[in-house]
């Protein structure tokens, strides 16, 4: 190399500069051979200073095609003293390399050239580095704007970049993270095994969560503890492999699931909770004692294990339909559904399902009910009311032979003897046929209440309109000297057996007609309405009314709330409503305030199905 002179130092000063310089730094003689090639030289241009030194730069580096460039721009520089130049140039393995290219003379004091001085920059090397500082300016933002707090970690396992999560989490000022080993991150039990798992994941090298069922913890700057939960992930960058580290503090969620926990074991039904590939990931104690399984047993097990073999198979389907629609739901009231016990005994269910939303996707719970006792008691219970049915209607047909006796020769008596009976003997056999013929009119009623438990139910398509409107023509046929308002909404249709649901109107109807006796403007409308939450029909009448305080005697037999001389009757009618409505699957119930009128409400089904207000 040439010098100016100077002292040794500066010489040496001037040498390290030079050869610590990114850019080519090249010495040219008059006719363009090199005389110096520097280190940002062999860089940029992949030649050895021994295979540069004495070459010409034109064929060393220069294209064919910029021969001609290249020579004026020497010459201009040996002219002018100085060119500036944006070209490409050729590598050795014969890539090309864009650079900025400044070309001076150098002269000494008398003014004779000594050597060209060409300080080549590498322009793509530029251009990369400002987008990759562009990125880390991008990089850096998302990292910021991130929920977790982010880490990033180099191969020697210091912190290199953290985002203001980490500051708020873990307690440190950032510059104070920087830098530093990131097991101080790491509660100080666990920072022994901590860099042998952080290598082992350096060779790995893919994106994954730490601590799948195990216990992971942060360490605070002030020795506090709290549950986290760690994803990895890889990145490779010019300074060589990055691990990014995002963390999250569990310690809500943990709370959130105790509770959660303390609400399970506190359930009454065993609970069992399944992932969306079937497989257990919570029970509680019930679940134990119910199927005979310890908790180890179950978890990560298919939930199939609790079913009899014969249903598994379709069992699956059912249930991936269920996380295609994920709603509440309750099962076993109307199927036959069955639990298996660990020692393969089997029990009839009902099972109650729900969906949980949980950061690990939508997770389902079931509350699983043995009903052996309850379907036992029902069956007992079946067979209970079939016995008291035939013993009702046994004694009901049985008592009208004597009664009938009884009547017929109190009517012969009054006959024969009328003329011959003091008033008072003849009053006392008036009574005894008013009571006789009241008897059997209770033994009829409860013939008929009978026969509506036992008769087979045959729904179809009714027409409840057209049946109110024919059952109100019958009575104002019966009843000619009263006038009565009968106001019948049109539309209203629901699925039921015919016959029965006549007679549900037909009773309604009769009762309203009944008790508005004593009205002078006396109404009666039949319709459906939205009763609070449910949706039924109604008969409605502004008549005598009742007190609230006893409308649950309404419906038992023989119950009454008003004397057989204010209103005649039975007895048997609204219970013979209630047991019909009850075996279509639907309810009755009534409001009624004294002297202002009473409305019945019924639904066949549950909802006053298909009616139009």
């Amino acid at each position: 190399m040439v010098h100016d002179g100077g002292s040794a130092a500066e010489r040496t000063f001037a040498e390290v500069l030079v050869e610590e310089s990114s850019d080519a730094l090249i010495a040219l003689t008059r006719d363009g051979r090199i005389a110096f090639w520097s280190h940002g030289a062999e860089r940029i241009f992949r030649y050895a200073r021994a295979q540069a030194i004495g070459q010409l730069l034109d064929d060393l580096i220069v294209p064919n095609e910029r021969r001609s460039e290249a020579q004026a721009q020497l010459d201009e520089t040996i002219r002018a003293g100085f060119t500036l130049l944006e070209t490409s140039r050729r590598r050795a393995d014969g890539s090309r390399v864009v650079v900025d290219l400044v070309m001076r003379s150098v002269r000494d004091e008398a003014g004779a050239l000594r050597f060209i001085a060409v300080n080549a920059t590498d322009v793509s090397s530029l251009i990369r580095l400002r987008a990759s500082r562009a990125a880390e300016t991008r990089f850096r933002g998302l990292l910021e704007a991130a929920p977790d707090a982010m880490v990033i970690v180099g191969e020697d396992g210091r912190i290199v970049l953290a985002n203001g999560q980490v500051e708020q989490l873990f307690g440190y000022p950032r510059d104070e993270l920087i830098g530093q080993p990131v097991e101080v991150l790491v509660p100080e039990r666990f920072r022994g095994r901590h860099p042998g798992h952080r290598r082992a994941y350096a060779l790995e090298s893919q994106p994954r969560p730490m601590g799948a069922g195990v216990d992971l913890f942060g360490r605070r700057k002030d020795g506090s503890e709290f549950p986290a939960e760690i994803s990895l992930s890889p990145m490779d960058s010019v300074e060589g492999r990055l691990i990014t580290a995002a963390i999250r503090d569990l310690s809500e969620r943990r709370k959130a699931e105790e509770m959660f926990r303390g609400l399970l074991e506190a359930a009454p039904d065993a609970m069992v909770i399944v992932d969306a590939t079937g497989r257990i990931v919570l029970v509680n104690a019930r679940t134990e004692a119910l199927f005979g399984y310890s908790r180890r047993e179950l978890l990560e097990r298919p939930v199939e294990v609790l079913l009899p073999a014969r249903y598994r198979e379709a069992h699956s389907g059912h249930r991936q339909g269920y996380f295609d629609r994920p709603v509440q739901r309750a099962m076993g009231s109307q199927l036959e559904l069955h639990g298996l016990k660990k020692d393969g005994t089997e029990f009839p269910v009902e099972i109650s399902l729900s969906p949980l939303d949980t950061p690990d996707g939508v997770l389902v719970s079931s509350a699983i009910r043995d009903v052996t006792e309850r379907r036992a008691t029902e069956s007992a219970l079946k067979v209970a009311n079939r016995e008291l049915q035939a013993f009702s209607y046994s004694v009901a047909h049985d008592l009208r032979t004597p009664l009938r006796g009884m009547n017929g020769f109190a009517q012969l008596l009054l006959d024969t003897y009328r003329d011959r009976l003091e008033p008072e003997a003849h009053d006392w056999l008036t009574e005894i046929l008013t009571s006789a013929r009241r008897m059997g009119g209770l033994i009829d009623a409860l013939l008929s209440l009978s026969r509506v438990s036992r008769i087979e139910l045959k729904p179809e398509p009714v027409d409840l309109t057209a049946i109110a409107r024919a059952s109100a023509s019958q009575l104002a046929s019966a009843d000619r000297h009263r006038e009565v308002t009968v106001v019948v909404c049109d539309g209203l249709h629901t699925e039921a057996d015919p016959h029965l649901a006549r007679t549900v109107i037909d009773n309604l109807l009769a009762n309203a007609w009944k008790f508005t006796r004593h009205v002078a403007a006396p109404r009666i409308d039949v319709g459906v309405t939205d009763a609070g939450e449910r949706r039924a029909f109604f008969v409605r009448d502004n008549g005598a009314g009742f007190d609230m305080a006893f409308a649950s005697k309404l419906f038992l037999p023989f119950q009454r709330l008003h004397t057989v001389a204010e209103f005649p009757g039975t007895g048997i009618g609204l219970a013979s409503v209630q047991r019909i409505l009850q075996r279509h699957g639907g309810e009755i119930w009534a409001e009624g305030r004294i002297d202002h009128g009473a409305t019945f409400y019924f639904t066949f089904h549950g909802r006053a199905a298909g009616a139009e207000p």
